[in-house]
């Protein structure tokens, strides 16, 4: 009579086979992942890596403390600070950064590694001129420390698809920063004066203004689908991939390495 250690093993390896046996002619039965997407997050879709891959995954959301937020992010080289930061502020710059290091090449441009960037979050009221902007932003060029400045990311001035689009405007200054020949191989190939974002076009008056519309169009490649930053409410903004197809394109190539948003 089988023991029953036999009849144990024996009925393991029965469902082994059986397992292997549909997974050789359902790949649905197998643990790969097949959908064209890794994740959503709090600000859209992760698409996958040029491999085909997640490696790269992000959280749906962000640890709801500070501390593993800033601990996560400074591992990739992000500091935040600043008097207004908070976990819903934190959270966004976690969801934005998720979104931007998708690309090795943008990695690489920054450099944030190996040359850490802070992000301040401060309660500053900006005006310039007759317009008052109590939701902006101030990318630093000075080498030591690098940072960037948030302003008024507390409170409805700055909505959540506003502090998104900042995030990823002010870094792209110290992209420009960090990569001057990119700055000056798009000035000469792929930059149309008639971009139009409000930085792009009004930041200092009547524009356009090329230092302005080249982190606009970093912003703009990743939240495109999102909205366009001369619109209230907010729309898509479809002409990047049309009328801006080239900036769309150089953007891609040039600054995230072929990933696409």
């Amino acid at each position: 009579m089988p023991t029953k250690s036999y009849v144990r093993t024996t009925r393991l390896l029965l469902v082994l086979i059986i397992f292997f046996f549909l997974s050789s002619f359902f790949p649905y039965f197998t643990f790969s992942q097949t959908s064209s997407n890794c994740i959503e997050t709090s600000i859209g879709t992760i698409p996958k890596d040029a491999s085909g891959g997640c490696s790269q995954q992000c959280d749906i959301q962000a640890p709801n403390d500070l501390q593993t937020i800033k601990t996560g992010l400074l591992a990739d080289g992000i500091i935040i600070t600043g008097d207004e930061l908070d976990i819903p502020n934190a959270t966004e710059v976690y969801n934005t950064w998720c979104l931007l290091k998708k690309s090795s090449k943008y990695l690489q441009l920054l450099g944030a590694k190996s040359d850490p960037i802070e992000v301040r979050f401060k309660h500053t009221y900006e005006s310039q001129g007759s317009h008052a902007f109590p939701c902006a932003g101030f990318s630093s060029a000075v080498i030591k420390p690098r940072f960037i400045e948030l302003y008024g990311a507390q409170g409805s001035a700055c909505a959540t698809y506003r502090l998104d689009f900042l995030i990823a405007h002010e870094l792209g200054h110290q992209i420009r920063f960090k990569n001057p020949d990119i700055y000056n191989k798009w000035y000469s190939t792929a930059y149309n004066p008639s971009f139009p974002t409000w930085n792009c076009q009004k930041d200092y008056g009547p524009g356009p203004w090329p230092e302005e519309c080249f982190p606009d169009m970093i912003a703009e490649y990743v939240f495109y689908k999102k909205w366009e930053m001369f619109t209230e409410p907010p729309q898509p903004f479809l002409e990047m991939k049309t009328t801006y197809l080239t900036m769309y394109t150089f953007t891609r190539d040039n600054i995230f390495g072929g990933t696409e948003y």
